[in-house]
């Protein structure tokens, strides 16, 4: 048996099956088996063609193509967003739907060839190529996959001549022919081969391989209403398991979710050292916005940090508003992520859909797109090209990300000289306040504490002094104007975010973990 397990981190699954307009608001579910043998080839081309080579991946993808895959589906519900795009004209938009399956965090798909066995090297590149995969559907679909570990119970597989049982329904996949199978179909209907597609009815690819490799675009232009190659396979999909009530009819969460994480999309992002900036404009417009939507002109503690009577919150509970530059090339901003300990409610969830746009009275407005909701363990990981937030991993040695800001000042005796606490560390101290600001947050004593002077932004070294760390609005109590650096080293492992300081609810003060 040979079988691949599937995660979206994003909770989401965007992909519009063929033949089909994406304003239809169909979704291709489960992924074809088409679609994951052109995503592995894909993959094979962009990121593994050095480590792996070609006849090793054409004959792993030539054994997929000869057995139908057997699926495990997680329940799902259909959704969709609205966006209006313009067009050259600027006085014009079209209206396209953005239709998704979304599924519970941590819930799985897995795939699986039943019957299969592969060869070490193909199962090697099988367990690489799943390594690399980024996203499976249309770019915004994120995925991780890796190797099924051991057998698991199927519950959607081709339909037999036994027709579909009462708690399935069919649902058409496109499926690629076997290599054999491509062969005499090229051989009934008369065409010729050249290894890559013209107009239909002359040339068509030379074998499944480079079939697999035609651009959709040229297929169309050329004619094929099915891609060479391809076949269309009823499957029977569980009905308990796929929900397409409308957004009217779903039943709010029970329960609270931590973590709401966006995309930053502007024509210029802005610099990831002017991220505090941008915090306040979000913290501003989540106030504003709770205030016009729940319709009492206050805005739910998680969001303004004061309770009722107006007073501040303790323990650091509410929201904390983490922005980051996960782009090795640029050092723009990237992604915001907010987090807030106590929870979001279901109410509060309106409102985070409505933090859309930061309009900007000078340069370029700054567009947000929600990702997904859900708990940090459902966004955490390394893999910046799939979507995945560092700041949630699990590391005993932690660096400064934005710099730190003192809430004390160091003391001093009348002559001059410096305070020291029993450890020869400054009182009030940079170092002194961040070790005692850890402790509140009920992190263990660092093993080591040292100064560091930059991070890495967009490929190069970003000294922490460049970083604003001014406010325009609110308060807070500081004790320098600087920001400092510092590498952390815990006796045990510690799950982020990680996060002290003046500023920390607007982005200051955050660590990472240390890239090996």
């Amino acid at each position: 048996m040979v079988g691949l397990s599937l995660r979206l981190p994003a909770g989401k699954y965007h992909a519009t099956p063929w033949g089909r307009h994406v304003n239809e608001g169909e979704v291709e579910w489960p992924p074809s088996p088409w679609r994951l043998l052109r995503a592995l080839v894909s993959t094979w081309h962009h990121k593994a063609s050095r480590e792996i080579s070609e006849p090793t991946v054409r004959s792993l993808v030539e054994r997929l193509a000869s057995i139908l895959p057997e699926y495990r589906l997680p329940a799902v519900t259909l959704g969709h967003t609205r966006h209006y795009m313009p067009f050259y004209d600027p006085e014009k938009t079209g209206k396209v739907f953005d239709t998704f399956a979304a599924v519970r965090p941590g819930d799985e798909v897995a795939v699986v060839w039943q019957g299969l066995e592969l060869p070490a090297a193909e199962a090697s590149a099988l367990a690489k190529l799943a390594e690399l995969l980024g996203y499976l559907g249309r770019a915004e679909s994120w995925v991780e996959a890796s190797p099924l570990e051991a057998a698991v119970t199927v519950n959607c597989q081709a339909l037999g001549t036994d027709g579909v049982a009462a708690d399935t329904e069919a649902v058409r996949l496109l499926a690629p022919q076997s290599p054999e199978g491509y062969s005499r179909w090229v051989k009934a209907s008369g065409f010729t081969t050249n290894g890559h597609t013209k107009k239909k009815g002359t040339t068509v690819p030379g074998d499944l391989w480079s079939a697999l490799h035609v651009e959709t675009a040229d297929l169309r232009s050329a004619g094929w209403s099915d891609p060479p190659g391809s076949r269309w396979v009823m499957y029977g999909r569980p009905r308990a398991l796929y929900d397409v009530r409308s957004g009217g009819q779903r039943k709010p969460p029970t329960h609270c979710f931590t973590v709401a994480r966006y995309a930053v999309a502007s024509s210029v992002p802005p610099l990831f050292i002017n991220g505090i900036s941008v915090a306040e404009k979000v913290h501003k417009s989540l106030v504003d916005q709770a205030c016009k939507l729940l319709g009492d002109g206050n805005a739910p503690p998680v969001f303004t940090g004061r309770d009722e009577s107006g007073k501040p919150l303790s323990g650091h509970q509410h929201l904390h508003i983490l922005w980051e530059a996960n782009d090795p090339r640029r050092p723009g901003m990237t992604h915001l992520t907010l987090y807030a300990p106590m929870g979001f409610t279901h109410d509060d969830r309106r409102v985070l859909e409505r933090l859309r746009v930061l309009y900007a009275a000078k340069g370029h407005d700054v567009h947000l797109v929600l990702l997904g909701t859900g708990e940090p363990a459902d966004f955490a990981g390394s893999k910046l090209q799939a979507g995945q937030c560092p700041l949630f991993e699990t590391s005993r040695v932690w660096v400064s990300r934005t710099p730190f800001v003192p809430t004390r000042h160091p003391k001093r005796y009348h002559d001059g000289r410096a305070k020291l606490d029993g450890r020869g560390l400054e009182i009030g101290g940079p170092e002194h306040d961040l070790r005692r600001l850890l402790a509140e947050r009920g992190l263990p004593e660092p093993v080591s504490v040292t100064p560091l002077d930059e991070t890495e932004v967009g490929g190069h070294g970003v000294r922490f002094y460049r970083f604003r760390t001014t406010r325009y609005e609110g308060e807070g109590r500081r004790g320098s104007q600087s920001g400092y650096g510092f590498r952390v080293e815990f006796p045990c492992d510690v799950t982020g975010p990680v996060a002290v300081g003046f500023g920390v609810h607007f982005g200051l003060g955050v660590l990472a973990p240390e890239v090996p």
